[in-house]
């Protein structure tokens, strides 16, 4: 059976690969394996915030990066002031 892994391991460097500073505020530090598949982003320097639903299957076996990754950057380029 697949299981989810640590999802700020494998979106932290995804996010700086696309843009430094970009913070996660969800999954928390506190459940990085949380259940839910809203993720949030934030970059405090550009007030931008995103919210994108990510399937927690491809956060399954220490993720999917290459399917991940284009989600994430879409939504960075699509990001809106917080």
């Amino acid at each position: 059976m697949s299981q989810i892994t640590n999802k700020r391991e494998i979106l932290q460097p995804i996010l700086d690969s696309i843009e430094a500073g970009w913070h996660i505020k969800k999954p928390s530090p506190l459940v990085p394996d949380d259940v839910e598949e809203l993720c949030i982003f934030q970059h405090p320097k550009t007030y931008r915030e995103v919210q994108v639903a990510i399937a927690n299957s491809q956060f399954w076996d220490n993720g999917r990066q290459h399917e991940i990754e284009p989600i994430v950057r879409y939504a960075i380029q699509n990001a809106t002031r917080a």
